[in-house]
């Protein structure tokens, strides 16, 4: 998921702004639990 959401920051800003792949790992895991929530 934290891969996935970087490359989307990166296609859509660039990148120098989306910056690295580090911190995004928040987002991809707020993102992963409210997956679980709403599907499981």
């Amino acid at each position: 998921m934290q891969k996935i959401i970087h490359q989307e920051f990166v296609r859509w800003f660039g990148a120098d702004i989306a910056g690295s792949k580090a911190k995004y790992a928040r987002i991809a895991q707020d993102v992963w639990d409210a997956y679980k929530k709403h599907i499981v």
